[in-house]
């Protein structure tokens, strides 16, 4: 009995031959139940050459669907990341992390072709990034008037208001880390629109960034910069002009 017993927890691969013990640590589990007669080491290795030999394919393939169902898509992600806010943050933080190297790497490796890239999509969509704000503004018009006013004022008066709290809140939204670049570093306060063109010292103008970044900005428009700046990202752009409610 014992021997049936163990050749029952013990089963060879279809592919390899190789025995493993018949559990979902060496073996994939069906919808059904089952466990696959491939072990998951010739299961990967299988599916990693089909996917580099139809590539193109399967890629052309996500394309349309994405393209086909795009705005369903974007309404499930919103609503998902609304749902679990915490865990998604979370995600991103942890995520990050764990790709910091590899991102680095690639984006060293590819920095040519991404600049590029960066300034063919900025040249596309230019007058698209440019009138978030305005965008926004029309769309809430009642917001709008209140950053109408703030922006007048602090043309005319520029304004010194950012407390300690609005500061540390500033911080945090940003996971402590450069708004421009997400990269964690030592912190400075960037003012979003500069101080030559009557940005004021305010919680609507004020973001956490690193000095390489702040350096780079120094008094050019957001708009104009950002998207042709090496550490552009489309989704810190929707986050900081959120922060400052301007989208």
């Amino acid at each position: 009995m014992e021997g049936v017993l163990i050749m029952l927890k013990i089963k060879a691969c279809s592919h390899c031959l190789e025995e493993k013990e018949n559990t979902t640590e060496f073996f994939n589990q069906t919808g059904s139940g089952n466990l696959l007669g491939k072990c998951k080491v010739c299961k990967n290795s299988y599916s990693k050459e089909r996917y580099k030999e139809n590539k193109d394919k399967i890629l052309d393939n996500k394309k349309l669907y994405y393209s086909k169902n795009k705005e369903e898509l974007l309404k499930k992600t919103k609503e998902y990341q609304k749902e679990n806010k915490e865990k998604y943050t979370a995600y991103q933080k942890e995520y990050r992390e764990r790709n910091k190297d590899y991102q680095k790497e690639y984006k060293e490796r590819n920095r040519k072709t991404i600049l590029e890239q960066r300034k063919q999509y900025y040249e596309k969509n230019k007058e698209i990034i440019s009138s978030y704000a305005k965008g926004y503004r029309s769309e809430n018009k009642d917001k709008g008037i209140v950053l109408t006013q703030k922006r007048r004022a602090r043309k005319n008066n520029l304004l010194s208001t950012l407390t300690s709290d609005q500061w540390s809140q500033a911080v945090e939204t940003f996971d402590s880390s450069c708004a421009y670049c997400g990269e964690e570093k030592e912190l400075e306060q960037e003012h979003f629109v500069p101080l030559s063109k009557g940005g004021g010292y305010a919680c609507c103008n004020i973001i956490p960034a690193c000095k390489t970044c702040n350096c780079s900005k120094h008094d050019k428009d957001f708009f104009e910069w950002y998207p042709t700046y090496k550490h552009y990202d489309e989704r810190r752009e929707i986050k900081i002009l959120k922060h400052l409610a301007l989208l």
